[in-house]
């Protein structure tokens, strides 16, 4: 399956599957999680670290987005208070409103399929990993040709819903 990834209506570039580790967490019946490599557009280079996630409030679908920092090969690890797992809820507080947390319908991240379809992604993430150039990680040689840009490599989670019919 080929797929692209787009932020409103702007294409950012197209994914290619990569080998990750099996995920701590198993998804739930009819769902799928893919781990990609972005082949970016450099046109719209850097682009941020981020997570966004649809949630339901009170019927309506919102898009919601936490930032996340660079993954910087070299830097110390955070202690375990400050590490983000691969996912976790978005925790509205009743201080924070929703609206705070809205992302614009052209700030919003999707995935399309290799027909053009809108995959129906309710996770998507964006990780900005640096390697450390003295020394860079083997397999760096493995991943395709435009994938390391500007000492750079973009990588994509996304958690969508499928049918195997």
């Amino acid at each position: 399956m080929a797929w692209t990834l787009w932020r409103g209506d702007t294409l950012l570039g197209t994914l290619h599957d990569r080998s990750a580790p099996a995920s701590p967490r198993t998804p739930a019946h009819g769902e799928r999680h893919v781990n990609a490599v972005l082949l970016p557009d450099p046109a719209y280079l850097p682009l941020p670290s981020v997570r966004q996630r649809v949630v339901t409030s009170i019927g309506t679908p919102t898009v919601v987005e936490h930032s996340r920092e660079p993954d910087v090969a070299g830097d110390p690890l955070p202690s375990e208070s400050q590490r983000e797992p691969a996912e976790v809820a978005f925790v509205v507080s009743q201080e924070q409103s929703l609206s705070q947390s809205m992302v614009p319908r052209e700030r919003q991240l999707n995935v399309h399929d290799d027909e053009d379809q809108a995959v129906p992604a309710h996770y998507i993430s964006i990780q900005e990993y640096r390697p450390q150039p003295s020394a860079p990680p083997a397999d760096l040689a493995t991943l395709p040709r435009g994938a390391y840009v500007g000492g750079s490599i973009w990588l994509v989670a996304f958690t969508y819903r499928w049918s195997a019919t």
